[in-house]
Protein backbone atom coordinates (compact mmCIF):
# COMPACT_ATOMS: atom_id res chain seq x y z
CA UNK A 1 0.00 0.00 0.00
CA UNK A 2 3.15 2.24 0.81
CA UNK A 3 4.33 1.63 -2.55
CA UNK A 4 1.23 3.22 -4.53
CA UNK A 5 0.92 5.63 -2.02
CA UNK A 6 4.42 6.99 -2.40
CA UNK A 7 3.25 6.39 -6.47
CA UNK A 8 0.07 8.38 -6.35
CA UNK A 9 0.72 11.36 -3.98
CA UNK A 10 2.81 13.38 -6.20
CA UNK A 11 0.02 13.20 -9.07
CA UNK A 12 -2.28 13.89 -6.35
CA UNK A 13 -0.60 17.10 -5.27
CA UNK A 14 -0.37 18.31 -8.67
CA UNK A 15 -3.93 17.56 -9.85
CA UNK A 16 -5.20 19.60 -6.47
CA UNK A 17 -2.73 22.09 -6.99
CA UNK A 18 -4.18 23.35 -10.39
CA UNK A 19 -7.61 22.10 -9.70
CA UNK A 20 -7.36 25.02 -6.90
CA UNK A 21 -6.19 27.31 -8.77
CA UNK A 22 -2.12 27.56 -8.49
CA UNK A 23 -1.72 27.20 -12.09
CA UNK A 24 -4.34 30.06 -13.12
CA UNK A 25 -2.14 32.98 -13.53
CA UNK A 26 -0.02 30.97 -15.45
CA UNK A 27 -1.92 29.57 -17.94
CA UNK A 28 -4.43 32.65 -18.11
CA UNK A 29 -4.43 35.81 -20.33
CA UNK A 30 -4.36 39.59 -19.16
CA UNK A 31 -7.12 40.36 -17.15
CA UNK A 32 -10.17 41.79 -18.69
CA UNK A 33 -10.32 45.35 -18.04
CA UNK A 34 -6.30 46.00 -17.65
CA UNK A 35 -5.27 46.08 -21.79
CA UNK A 36 -1.57 43.74 -22.64
CA UNK A 37 1.75 46.23 -21.87
CA UNK A 38 2.73 47.25 -24.93
CA UNK A 39 5.74 48.28 -23.68
CA UNK A 40 6.59 44.79 -22.47
CA UNK A 41 9.19 41.84 -22.99
CA UNK A 42 9.05 40.79 -26.25
CA UNK A 43 8.52 44.39 -28.00
CA UNK A 44 11.76 45.07 -26.41
CA UNK A 45 13.06 41.98 -27.29
CA UNK A 46 12.06 42.26 -31.36
CA UNK A 47 13.11 46.76 -31.02
CA UNK A 48 16.59 45.33 -29.22
CA UNK A 49 17.38 42.57 -31.96
CA UNK A 50 16.12 44.60 -35.22
CA UNK A 51 18.92 47.16 -33.51
CA UNK A 52 21.49 44.52 -33.24
CA UNK A 53 20.88 42.80 -36.64
CA UNK A 54 21.68 46.57 -37.91
CA UNK A 55 24.34 47.52 -36.83
CA UNK A 56 25.97 44.10 -37.60
CA UNK A 57 24.91 44.53 -41.39
CA UNK A 58 26.65 47.49 -41.14
CA UNK A 59 29.75 46.27 -39.65
CA UNK A 60 29.78 43.89 -42.37
CA UNK A 61 30.62 46.06 -44.82
CA UNK A 62 33.47 47.43 -43.51
CA UNK A 63 34.72 43.47 -43.03
CA UNK A 64 37.52 43.72 -45.90
CA UNK A 65 39.04 40.41 -47.43
CA UNK A 66 42.59 41.54 -47.26
CA UNK A 67 44.24 38.74 -49.71
CA UNK A 68 43.02 35.03 -49.73
CA UNK A 69 44.49 31.95 -52.37
CA UNK A 70 42.94 28.41 -52.54
CA UNK A 71 46.22 26.74 -51.13
CA UNK A 72 46.98 22.98 -53.00
CA UNK A 73 50.34 22.57 -52.00
CA UNK A 74 49.50 21.86 -48.23
CA UNK A 75 48.89 18.43 -46.81
CA UNK A 76 45.25 19.03 -46.46
CA UNK A 77 44.11 21.76 -49.57
CA UNK A 78 42.65 24.77 -48.18
CA UNK A 79 41.34 28.41 -48.64
CA UNK A 80 44.01 30.71 -46.34
CA UNK A 81 43.97 34.38 -46.26
CA UNK A 82 43.20 37.24 -43.97
CA UNK A 83 40.22 39.58 -42.99
CA UNK A 84 40.68 43.66 -41.68
CA UNK A 85 37.81 44.63 -39.47
CA UNK A 86 37.30 48.16 -40.03
CA UNK A 87 34.04 48.38 -38.09
CA UNK A 88 34.64 49.70 -33.96
CA UNK A 89 33.44 46.83 -32.77
CA UNK A 90 34.66 43.16 -31.83
CA UNK A 91 32.95 40.78 -34.25
CA UNK A 92 32.98 37.09 -35.32
CA UNK A 93 33.95 36.29 -38.75
CA UNK A 94 32.33 33.92 -41.28
CA UNK A 95 34.23 33.61 -44.63
CA UNK A 96 32.14 30.63 -47.13
CA UNK A 97 34.24 29.86 -50.37
CA UNK A 98 32.34 27.75 -53.14
CA UNK A 99 35.25 25.16 -54.83
CA UNK A 100 35.08 24.43 -58.48
CA UNK A 101 36.44 21.43 -60.50
CA UNK A 102 38.71 22.17 -63.97
CA UNK A 103 35.37 22.04 -65.59
CA UNK A 104 33.63 25.11 -63.49
CA UNK A 105 31.24 22.99 -61.72
CA UNK A 106 30.99 23.33 -58.29
CA UNK A 107 32.20 20.36 -55.55
CA UNK A 108 31.50 21.87 -52.24
CA UNK A 109 32.12 24.71 -49.92
CA UNK A 110 34.30 25.80 -47.30
CA UNK A 111 34.18 28.37 -44.48
CA UNK A 112 36.88 29.99 -42.80
CA UNK A 113 36.41 31.97 -38.93
CA UNK A 114 38.17 34.24 -37.14
CA UNK A 115 36.83 34.61 -33.72
CA UNK A 116 36.69 38.01 -31.57
CA UNK A 117 38.43 40.46 -34.03
CA UNK A 118 38.53 43.92 -32.68
CA UNK A 119 38.61 46.62 -34.29
CA UNK A 120 40.88 48.09 -37.04
CA UNK A 121 42.66 44.51 -36.38
CA UNK A 122 43.64 41.78 -39.26
CA UNK A 123 42.76 38.40 -38.72
CA UNK A 124 43.82 35.13 -40.50
CA UNK A 125 41.53 32.12 -41.28
CA UNK A 126 41.55 28.99 -42.62
CA UNK A 127 38.68 27.18 -44.52
CA UNK A 128 39.22 23.66 -45.08
CA UNK A 129 37.41 21.60 -47.00
CA UNK A 130 35.86 18.06 -47.28
CA UNK A 131 38.34 16.26 -48.73
CA UNK A 132 38.21 16.48 -52.51
CA UNK A 133 40.84 16.00 -55.40
CA UNK A 134 38.57 17.56 -58.05
CA UNK A 135 38.29 21.12 -56.48
CA UNK A 136 41.25 23.51 -58.26
CA UNK A 137 39.48 26.76 -57.98
CA UNK A 138 37.86 28.51 -54.99
CA UNK A 139 35.09 31.75 -55.06
CA UNK A 140 34.41 33.81 -52.35
CA UNK A 141 30.49 33.42 -51.79
CA UNK A 142 29.60 35.27 -48.61
CA UNK A 143 30.93 37.19 -45.50
CA UNK A 144 28.99 37.11 -42.30
CA UNK A 145 29.58 38.44 -38.70
CA UNK A 146 28.11 37.90 -35.43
Amino acid sequence: MSVLLRKALPWLCLVISFATGFGAGYYSGHKPGKPPAADGFWPRLAEASARRRTALDEAARLIQIESWTFDRARHMPAVVGTVVNGSDRTLNVTVTFNLYDRSGVQVGSADGFVRNLEPANTGRFEAVPAPDESAVTARLHKIDVN
